[in-house]
């Protein structure tokens, strides 16, 4: 496992960005994530569908988190790296270390994401970071962000969320 950034790393990102814009076409906020395995096979991708699905835990790397223990093994868990559009919310970040997920890349952090696009006054606000959840666990995983940020800051700013 590495926690430098690789063109692989760059090329994944960026379907995740290709995945959060086609969830803002769906109605949803724009977020999207996929995973990839240590050789390099994407497994799953999804995004993010919280307003289409009418389920608050609609989120990307949830919905591909669900049931993926049926579909590695916690070895090729640990080797394998989750892409996300956006920095992980809390919620998101226990689920992948729960996971077995042995990496995570991702796109927009938090706190730009709530500087530029989440001011109406409604929104909840996340303090808590996806490498702070990730680092209290017992078996801290690298993560590493934001990458291409001002790219998925231009996705949003085309797709914007709804309100």
């Amino acid at each position: 496992m590495t926690d430098h950034v690789t063109e692989d790393d760059h090329r994944w990102l960026r379907q995740s960005f290709d995945l959060a814009r086609q969830a803002r076409e769906n109605g949803d906020r724009p977020f999207g994530a996929l995973i990839v395995t240590a050789d390099g096979r994407p497994l799953f991708e999804g995004m993010n569908n919280v307003y289409t699905a009418k389920d608050p835990t609609g989120h990307a790397e949830l919905n591909i988190l669900r049931g993926i223990g049926n579909h590695l093994t916690p070895e090729e868990l640990v080797g394998a790296t989750i892409y996300a559009s956006g920095e992980p919310c809390t919620m998101c970040s226990a689920a992948i270390v729960w996971s077995g997920i042995g990496r995570v890349v991702y796109g927009l952090s938090i706190p730009r994401q709530q500087r530029e696009f989440d001011n109406a006054p409604t929104r909840t606000r996340i303090s808590v970071r996806c490498a702070e959840v990730v680092g209290a666990s017992n078996k801290p995983i690298p993560v590493i962000g934001p990458v291409l940020e001002d790219e998925i800051v231009a996705v949003w700013k085309a797709n914007p969320p709804p309100k």
